[in-house]
């Protein structure tokens, strides 16, 4: 958004600790030299030749300064204490005066003239970069930005039970919420009060600095003229003019798959909380089991279609892996399986993968993959355990790593995956193959043999409250983002437009009446590039497994140890952005465009049998919605 993300690169996911817990260090003398420095030293603005000499120049630059916020930005995610967030603030703003002054240069070459089609592609990713002039603006952007990007962590629910009385607050931050919401023992009344609490709270923590963000954020992108925010960032991020209305098409062509979904799990929700709900309408937010945003779910194992003895993963990588460490070496075995590079030496120094013994220490436990623009030093960020989750997440964060290492040759406006759904799809491809029953017997943990066909059905359901239940949230947050930057969605409207977005799109309901200045998602993440990337993850594993000689249904595939595959894979991953991700992904897939078919392809067993289940048991499929729920939201 700011002219400082050209220079951030963090992915938003054995030594260990609280490398974060002191300021990093760096020479003020040296920094204050480069900063004063202008770079301005070509005498025509159309010399391809000295053009190429000035954006190297300005990118070695901008390494620098990226390596030293990029410290400071994961001190500070380590370690929230609010001298750090001061310190970054202020080397931010010192970057973001160094960056605009040179960006006025950059906008002077006439690039869109350039012969070289390389060369046009990286001052067009350079210049195009809506960073607000003026330096107030540019200041309140900045500190509004961090203030919503840490809101949720300060956040602490206090329920209170049947009389009014208060039961005590939780814990501060967002993962008490998501372990009461996650807890099938908790009440439905217990469940409530605990959304409702962090709903109000957030709430106000929003409200103001939402609505001033919009407004800076809108100006930042008019000026280089962009209708609006939002319009700034797809079309900058997706290269496509139809982009909107592929989003649609693309859910226009899985609906069917999570309509069966919803239905079912509202019809077994039903039988557990009888009278709560309509059993044609809405899903309550609060009793879907994850988190309090209900992105994804998790149901009771006799909820599942077939009562068959489920497969504990986690107890299994608990007998496997001593600590969460060896978990890590495990995800890195995979990827040097496909041939691709081991994590440096300084990844292992530096990375940062524990919560704090120390329970004063505030710490950002989001998972998230960092990068410093030297091409050596790489890190994860989270709080990990040894369960059957953090080894998934293991691996999604690890593919970032993979995908920062694969092209850091390019050069700095090409050090980006094609689009911004493809970091997120790079680990989750993975995933996909590491959570089969085949790979679980190749690393011994399983004996070798063919899942059975009903446990089979059972691990597509949990992974479709994972991956098929998501995929309205993020299109529902993507497209209430875009809404809010171009108008439509006021303040005096956002919570009506949000739920009645939340209603349309998938069914989920608040499960009580939300005041208009209601908590959403925080603005400044593009969920749409996570929808994107819940595709397109489908698409690539089933390229993977083309490539491996894969034979049989393509959900039991595990493309381990395939160096045919990966070889082709870290292609992919080495063009970073240098070209439009539609020819990277060609080429890559042998298909034109993002696919849904891939996605349908591995839950055809599952798909099949929700649609005979509902069938069979009378179960309304579809959802009907209070009129006042969809008011203000139109077609």
């Amino acid at each position: 958004m700011l002219a400082l993300l050209l220079l951030l690169t963090a992915a938003s996911c054995s030594t260990v600790g609280v490398h974060g817990s002191a300021a990093p260090k760096y020479d003020e003398n040296l920094m204050a030299k480069r900063l004063n420095r202008t770079i301005d030293f070509c005498t025509s603005n159309n010399n391809e030749t000295c053009a190429t000499l000035w954006i190297d120049k300005f990118g070695k630059s901008a390494d620098y300064f990226a390596n030293i916020i990029n410290r400071f930005n994961f001190a500070y995610s380590n370690r929230m204490e609010d001298k750090l967030s001061e310190q970054l603030l202020t080397l931010s703003n010192r970057v973001e005066v160094w960056s605009l002054r040179n960006l006025r240069i950059a906008r002077r070459f006439q690039w869109r003239s350039f012969q070289n089609a390389p060369l046009r592609r990286r001052f067009k990713a350079l210049t195009l970069d809506p960073t607000l002039e003026n330096e107030t603006d540019r200041l309140q952007l900045s500190e509004l930005h961090q203030s919503l990007q840490n809101s949720y962590s300060h956040i602490a629910a206090c329920p209170k039970l049947g009389n009014n009385s208060a039961a005590g607050c939780l814990p501060v931050g967002e993962q008490a919420v998501s372990d009461v919401l996650a807890n099938a023992s908790a009440s439905y009344d217990y469940k409530l009060s605990v959304w409702r609490s962090w709903y109000d709270s957030a709430a106000g923590a929003m409200a103001t600095n939402f609505t001033a963000y919009v407004r800076l954020a809108n100006s930042s992108a008019r000026q280089i003229g962009y209708g609006d925010f939002g319009e700034a960032d797809w079309r900058s991020d997706f290269e496509s003019d139809s982009f909107n209305s592929d989003v649609l098409a693309w859910y226009a062509q899985l609906s069917d798959l999570y309509t069966q979904l919803q239905a079912y799990v509202r019809h077994r929700l039903s039988r557990r909380y009888p009278g709560k709900f309509r059993p044609d309408g809405c899903l309550p937010a609060h009793i879907l089991g994850h988190d309090q945003w209900a992105q994804q779910w998790s149901l009771q194992s006799e909820d599942f279609p077939r009562r068959v003895a489920a497969v504990n993963y986690t107890d299994l990588l608990v007998r496997k892996f001593g600590n969460f460490t060896e978990l890590v070496r495990a995800a890195e075995g995979f990827y040097k399986s496909l041939g691709m590079p081991a994590m440096t030496k300084e990844f292992w120094q530096r990375s940062d993968f524990f919560k704090p013994a120390n329970s004063s220490i505030v710490k950002d436990c989001h998972a998230s993959a960092w990068e410093f623009a030297n091409r050596k030093d790489f890190r994860i960020k989270m709080c990990g355990r040894v369960r059957a989750e953090d080894f998934n997440v293991i691996h999604h964060e690890m593919g970032h790593i993979e995908y920062f290492m694969a092209y850091s040759r390019q050069p700095r406006e090409f050090r980006n995956s094609a689009n911004s759904g493809f970091h997120e799809a790079v680990g989750d491809t993975m995933s996909l193959s590491v959570n089969t029953r085949a790979h679980f017997a190749t690393l011994g943990m399983l004996p070798n043999g063919t899942e059975a066909a009903d446990a089979e059905l059972n691990r597509l359901f949990s992974m479709a409250l994972e991956k098929v239940a998501f995929l309205p949230f993020a299109l529902t947050t993507g497209v209430f983002r875009w809404l809010v930057f171009n108008g439509t969605a006021g303040p005096d409207t956002y919570n009506r437009v949000w739920w009645g977005l939340r209603a349309r799109y998938g069914g989920i309901c608040p499960p009580v009446d939300r005041p208009s200045e209601d908590s959403t998602p925080e603005p400044n993440t593009t969920y749409i590039r996570y929808y994107f990337s819940f595709i397109l993850q489908f698409q690539l594993h089933r390229r993977m497994c083309q490539l491996s000689g894969h034979k049989g249904p393509v959900n039991r595939c595990d493309f381990y140890r395939s160096k045919k595959a990966g070889k082709k894979f870290l292609q992919m991953l080495k063009s970073g952005s240098s070209r439009p991700w539609q020819e990277t992904l060609r080429e890559f897939t042998k298909e034109d465009g993002l696919q849904t078919s891939a996605l349908l392809e591995y839950f055809r067993p599952l798909h099949a049998w929700l649609a005979d289940y509902n069938k069979r048991h009378g179960v309304p499929v579809g959802w009907k919605v209070p009129k006042d729920v969809l008011k203000g939201v139109s077609s």
